[in-house]
């Protein structure tokens, strides 16, 4: 019975989408006819005027069953509420389409009095409104991550594209040094895409963003920011993707106030200063079709998996162990992996919590007798190293150690282990993903 109200559900949803893509299409039609004085056109629109009211009728009988047939509470319910009224405002606008459409017909001169009057900015007034309104409607799939956010004139402040930043702690947004990507506009808001699906974010906030007055978002501000990101920096063997003149090991060098020097770009290329280096994105898309090689009347649908927009840095076997640490294949060891980088375990049933590499000693900074026992790890030209025969690094002592680093083979190799600062509870993997928890 669940997966039948689920799929009951489904259908409801498509055809609310058919409804309002067939109704959008006769808005824009019948204003298109009306501009033109294209009596053609107009009667195209009056003879699909049928369709709208069939799929109507459809949409009112589905809801009217899972009503009678499934109950329905909470999201579901409101989903359903809001259906109904929708499928009415639908039907109706789809009407006044026909009659403009029938009004061209009785009167093929009628757009000159329409270009005398200046109707054309309300026709274009009126089909933004209803084309912002069923996108709302669609990108309120409770599978999806986009939300929108409203503020005055944020569709002029904030063009698509313009990365922003929350400046408040408000409902899911309380990393003040996460940013988001713009991907749609409306009048008076923004989309962007969250880390949040829409169906957890009704669960968890649905009385705080239905505010009657506004009350929880006084105060509550965005900002655009000026970025730089570094993307696609390490290549399937986990081996660094930059040349050496770009910094390839820059992720462990940016600090505030560092000068960056920006070659070869078409518009922004000179000495730029850092000034927050915890700033971090979601992730980094970037989609082009040229549309004239698009099909006509085709659809475009396209599909993010969020966890792999992060860099996939180990695929193999996994062993974690009860004394915090997590052994892996040595040959593909992760280098990019440094004291506090954060990381995810994909494939793990008993840890899912997200884990720290714990503090590693830099070698060139050790200038004391020191032992170095067997499995303990060093940082040595920001690489990592495992010692595989313990011995005692001598400084000014012993001439047998005293000038062996870790590129010494006879000592150190490539660690077989990550050692974290969280417990682990123990589980083998045969086949485990270790992901960054962000793409810097």
């Amino acid at each position: 019975m669940h997966r039948s109200f689920e799929d009951d559900l489904d259908k409801l949803r498509t055809r609310l989408i058919r409804m309002g893509s067939l109704v959008e299409e006769q808005v824009e039609l019948a204003f298109r006819a009306l501009l033109e004085g294209n009596e053609e056109l107009a009667k195209f629109i009056i003879g699909r005027d049928d369709k709208v009211d069939k799929l109507d009728i459809k949409i009112d009988k589905q809801c009217q069953r899972i009503f009678a047939l499934q109950q329905p509470v909470a999201s579901d319910l409101r989903l359903l509420l809001a259906a109904i009224k929708i499928n009415n405002e639908l039907e109706r606008i789809g009407d006044m389409a026909t009659e403009i459409a029938q009004s061209v017909v009785a009167d093929p001169n009628i757009h000159v009095l329409v270009k005398d009057l200046s109707i054309d900015k309300m026709t274009n007034a009126a089909y933004t409104m209803v084309k912002a309104s069923l996108d709302a409607f669609v990108n309120n799939d409770p599978d999806f991550y986009t939300k929108w956010v409203y503020g005055d004139d944020f569709d002029v402040k904030f063009p698509l594209g313009t990365l922003v930043k929350f400046n408040t702690p408000i409902l899911e947004f309380i990393n003040l040094n996460q940013t988001y990507v713009v991907v749609g506009s409306k009048k008076g808001a923004i989309m962007i895409l969250s880390q949040m699906d829409n169906a957890t974010f009704e669960t968890s906030y649905y009385q705080i963003y239905l505010d009657e007055y506004g009350e929880n978002f006084a105060n509550i501000t965005i900002s655009g920011i000026n970025a730089v990101g570094v993307y696609n920096y390490i290549k399937p063997d986990y081996s660094n993707n930059l040349s050496l003149w770009s910094e390839p090991d820059f992720y462990d060098k940016y600090y505030v106030g560092k000068k960056l020097n920006i070659v070869n770009t078409e518009k922004n290329d000179g000495i730029l200063t850092v000034k927050n280096i915890d700033v971090t994105d979601t992730a980094h898309f970037e989609y082009y079709v040229d549309k004239t090689s698009f099909p006509n009347n085709a659809n475009i649908i396209m599909e993010v998996i969020t966890r792999t927009d992060v860099p996939k840095i180990y695929e193999g076997g996994v062993d974690m162990t009860s004394n915090n640490r997590i052994y892996v294949d040595p040959v593909i060891y992760p280098r990019i992996l440094k004291s506090g980088t954060e990381f995810k375990v994909i494939g793990s049933m008993n840890n899912t919590n997200f884990f720290t590499v714990a503090s590693i000693p830099d070698f060139n900074y050790i200038t004391t007798t020191t032992y170095h026992a067997t499995q303990s790890h060093v940082l040595y030209n920001n690489k990592i190293y495992q010692c595989i025969q313990g011995y005692t690094q001598s400084y000014g002592g012993s001439i047998n150690t005293a000038y062996t680093t870790p590129e010494n083979t006879d000592y150190w190799g490539n660690p077989d282990h990550i050692k974290v600062n969280e417990s682990i509870t123990p589980e083998t993997l045969l086949f485990g993903q270790i992901y960054l928890t962000t793409d810097r």
